[in-house]
């Protein structure tokens, strides 16, 4: 899957949800660019997953 397609996604998904009010935090917005950065410390619970619970996910 290319860069355009995966643009392409993103923006239809985001459309989607706008119809439905559906809102994303700030940071599902950030590019990684803007991740590289940031101050850590006041993301520091979406770096660090196991505090809200990811570690009990099962992978397959």
């Amino acid at each position: 899957m290319n860069r355009s397609a995966v643009n392409r996604i993103l923006q239809q998904t985001q459309h989607f949800f706008a119809r439905f009010d559906v809102h994303l935090p700030p940071f599902a917005h950030f590019s990684p660019s803007a991740w590289r950065q940031l101050d850590r410390q006041p993301w520091q619970e979406v770096f660090d997953l196991n505090s809200v619970g990811m570690s009990r996910v099962r992978r397959r």
